[in-house]
């Protein structure tokens, strides 16, 4: 984890487990293997998509999985809003987990000073992510990210020889 404060779960699957719903993932190997105590915060509506990955029965479930697979924010989704405090009542996500969730996120808040002043970026000067400042920045992350696709054994779908094939997108 590094220092990270936070850490957004992904949409893919690991091992055919979607991780917004994987324990093994989220809490064995991030929090007890690696040590990572910040936040864990889901990828837009990725909790409420492990209906689609056949994981939850609805949205209600859903709410349970990630959450007791160690999702402590939902990020746009409402799931956790509307279903934590009867998942709760009746028993199926233990009031402790709740609280521990709940006191990562007062923490961060407290680590960014939002307690002190919530509104503070809103006030301030505007700071646009394509000002000159940030090229060079941009422009090497750009370089470095440049990937060259290899299809070392035929993993690719791909026939050997006759044609090219071109990745080209907006950016």
């Amino acid at each position: 984890s590094a220092g990270a404060a936070t850490i957004m779960a992904a949409f893919n699957e690991v091992s055919g487990i979607p991780a917004h719903g994987n324990s093994w993932l989220l809490r064995d190997v991030l929090r007890r293997q690696w040590g990572f105590d910040g936040l864990v915060v889901s990828d837009y509506t990725g909790d409420l998509e492990l209906i689609d990955h056949g994981l939850a029965d609805g949205p209600r479930d859903a709410a349970r999985i990630a959450f007791m697979a160690g999702v402590d924010m939902s990020m746009t989704s409402g799931l956790y809003r509307d279903h934590l405090p009867d998942l709760v009542r009746s028993g199926l996500v233990p009031e402790a987990r709740v609280d521990e969730s709940v006191r990562r996120v007062l923490e961060l808040k407290e680590k960014l000073g939002l307690f002190d002043a919530p509104y503070n970026r809103l006030n301030g000067p505007a700071i646009s992510a394509h000002a000159p400042a940030f090229r060079p920045l941009a422009r090497e992350a750009a370089q470095k990210s440049v990937v060259l696709l290899k299809n070392d054994g035929g993993l690719l779908p791909l026939p050997k020889a006759g044609k090219r094939i071109a990745l080209i997108g907006p950016s």
